[in-house]
C-alpha cells in the first residue's frame, strides 16, 4: 500500500499544469521572440507598453454620411425604336 501512495505523491509531484496547444508556427515565433527578449535585442518593456496600449477601451466616433442627390429622370414621350414583341 505504501507504494501506492508514493506513486500518486511522485505523479501529483511531476505534473506540469494547463497543456496550451499551438501550432508549430506559432511555437516557432513565440521562441524567437523570447529569445531576442533575453537576449536584449527586443526590449520587453515597450512591449509590455505596447500591449498595455491595446487594453485601453476604443474611442468610436459616429460616421456622417451625406445625403445622396437624385436627379429625377427626363420625361421619356418617344418609344425606343426597335422593340421585339414575342
Amino acid at each position: 500500500m505504501r507504494d501506492s501512495r508514493h506513486t500518486a505523491q511522485t505523479r501529483a509531484a511531476t505534473t506540469t499544469g494547463t497543456e496550451i496547444i499551438v501550432s508549430r508556427g506559432q511555437l516557432a515565433a513565440a521562441a524567437q521572440l523570447s529569445a531576442a527578449i533575453h537576449s536584449g535585442r527586443v526590449d520587453g518593456n515597450q512591449l509590455l507598453a505596447a500591449q498595455q496600449e491595446y487594453e485601453k477601451p476604443l474611442q468610436v466616433h459616429p460616421i456622417e454620411i451625406a445625403p445622396l442627390e437624385i436627379r429625377a429622370l427626363d420625361d421619356v414621350s418617344e418609344k425606343p425604336a426597335g422593340l421585339i414583341h414575342f
